[in-house]
């Protein structure tokens, strides 16, 4: 059979479902913490430690507001703290906050105004002249929300509860808040105000969240949704049925992107536009995600949209036993790339909240401290210490499954990234790895009676450190029959250019994996196949 050349090994992604007897010699059957893009298969962003907290995080937010710098939040069971690299700021509520762990978090901005809300407790508010969250004006101590979002120039409360009385479907909105200010009232039956409510008999479950859609908004239950319009008259808001096919399986489980909603449902990722849904997910990685999901966890689930990378990642806790950790919070995500249109897998330390700030990398006065550095010990100008202001992801991570300490992360490729400044957390990160069985070669002119044999691949791969990759050939005789792999054997790209290999099977196999948190890319190799005979 001479070489098999194996290319465009970006433009297939991963492909869990279908057998993968009938994928292309591009696609990859299992993987993790890789992505595809640029037409070449690449190392993940990894996790580098913005700091450690001494508390559990339980949620984390930033605060972006135009008049002040960014800022990273976390809320624990009984504190809200804003981050510095000095320390923390005390910023929880004078009468003291009590969370409950398990009920999803929400967080929202309005006119430089960020919102936080858990059903367990008083839903708050930080404004840019706020020392501390303070709880809403105008808003009923015995009531709690699901979720509060920001539409137009209003709050909305989804899913209220007014002291013993549950009103799962009630969509009940604020007067109109001025900028920099929350709004004051939330009285229904105050005819001076805009503020209202309206229990959205079409909805047949509970609401689950709502978000923007251009210029109207969506409220989704678990398996149908309404959209809600601005009618620019007393009655302030239209509801009307949309014909969507699913709803959300948590709160934060849907952004919009391109004009549309990615949504992460019950039982499918799908996007909308408000008119037209479409599956992103089915026949490709589907089964596999659902299959493995641990329902019990799904209010740890949400959705987060990395505009850096331009991929959506879809975190959920999963019982499938490779996942590398098992502890709380969520150990897998599903990302989706939006410019190559491919899956991959990403291994999460224990995570329980994801947003985008600004990881500042600045020095600031107080950090030159009696203890710190002085202007005549160091050689960087001004402009070397001018902090970024790049939109970074991040993520808290709880300790547990062999992550021994919480801690705020950022998501930054490994060697070629923008916070150069922070460590990569080694017990953070899990080997990445790309792999391919079934391989009948039937597109080649073999048949399934043959048994082949690799004797060479020629991989075209670049490192970003010192670290080679490994590559792992196996082979299987039977359809069904168990992989048979060989010795793992090492790859310098700078020092070879093949690895001598001799093991075969009518179905071949093969792997590419690099445990440290180096940054890669796999574009493409060549396989020396022989045929042993038919049997």
């Amino acid at each position: 059979m001479a070489l098999v050349q194996f290319r465009g090994l970006a433009s297939a992604g991963i492909v869990t479902d279908p057998s993968p007897y009938e994928l292309g010699l591009n696609a990859w059957s299992r993987g993790a913490n890789v992505r595809f893009h640029a037409n070449k298969a690449e190392r993940a962003p990894v996790f580098k430690t913005i700091g450690k907290v001494e508390d559990t995080p339980l949620f984390a937010l930033s605060y972006r507001p135009a008049s002040v710098s960014d800022a990273l939040l976390y809320a624990t069971p009984t504190s809200i703290k804003r981050w510095l690299r000095r320390g923390t700021i005390d910023l929880t509520p004078t009468d003291g906050i009590s969370y409950t762990v398990g009920p999803a978090f929400t967080t929202t901005a309005l006119g430089d105004v960020v919102y936080l809300n858990q059903p367990s407790a008083l839903p708050l508010y930080f404004a840019p002249q706020s020392q501390r969250f303070e709880t809403l004006p105008g808003w009923d101590k015995t009531w709690s929300c699901r979720s509060l979002r920001a539409f137009g120039n209003y709050m909305v409360a989804l899913g209220v509860t007014k002291g013993p009385q549950s009103v799962p479907q009630m969509f009940k909105w604020s007067d109109l808040a001025l900028a920099g200010q929350p709004p004051g009232s939330w009285d229904a039956n105050d005819a001076t105000t805009n503020a209202g409510e309206n229990v959205l008999e079409d909805l047949t479950s509970p609401i689950v969240d709502g978000a923007p859609l251009k210029d109207a908004f969506v409220v989704y239950a678990s398996d149908q949704a309404i959209l809600v319009t601005q009618t620019g008259d007393q009655l302030v808001f239209a509801f009307t049925r949309l014909g969507i096919d699913g709803g959300l399986i948590a709160p934060n489980c849907v952004v919009e992107v391109s004009g549309g909603h990615f949504c992460f449902g019950m039982t499918d990722i799908y996007f909308h536009d408000g008119t037209t849904q479409k599956s992103i997910c089915d026949g490709i990685v589907r089964d596999f995600i659902f299959s493995t999901l641990n329902r019990k966890q799904s209010e740890v689930c949400f959705t987060l949209y990395s505009p850096a990378h331009k991929e959506i990642l879809f975190c959920y806790s999963t019982v499938d036993p490779t996942a590398k950790w098992s502890g709380p919070g969520c150990n897998r995500a599903a990302v989706y790339s939006l410019t190559s249109q491919t899956w991959s897998f990403l291994d999460l330390p224990n995570v329980s909240a994801g947003g985008i700030v600004s990881v500042s990398q600045s020095v600031t006065y107080a950090d030159y401290d009696d203890g710190g550095p002085t202007y005549a010990s160091i050689t960087s100008s001004y402009f070397d210490l001018d902090g970024r202001h790049d939109d970074n992801p991040f993520f808290t991570s709880r300790a547990g499954s062999g992550i021994l300490a919480p801690r705020l992360v950022a998501y930054d490729f490994a060697n070629k990234g923008v916070l150069t400044d922070l460590e990569v957390e080694e017990e953070c990160n899990a080997p990445a790895f790309l792999e391919r069985v079934g391989l009948d070669l039937d597109t080649q002119g073999s048949d399934l009676a043959t048994y082949k044999n690799v004797r060479r691949l020629f991989p075209q791969s670049v490192m970003y450190a010192s670290t080679p990759v490994k590559i792992t050939v196996g082979g299987s005789n039977m359809p069904a029959g168990p992989q048979k792999w060989g010795a793992p054997l090492t790859f310098d790209p700078t020092a070879q250019y093949k690895v001598d290999v001799m093991l075969g099977g009518r179905y071949l196999s093969y792997r590419f994996e690099v445990a440290a948190p180096i940054d890669f890319e796999v574009v493409g190799f060549d396989a020396d196949v022989t045929s042993a005979g038919r049997r």
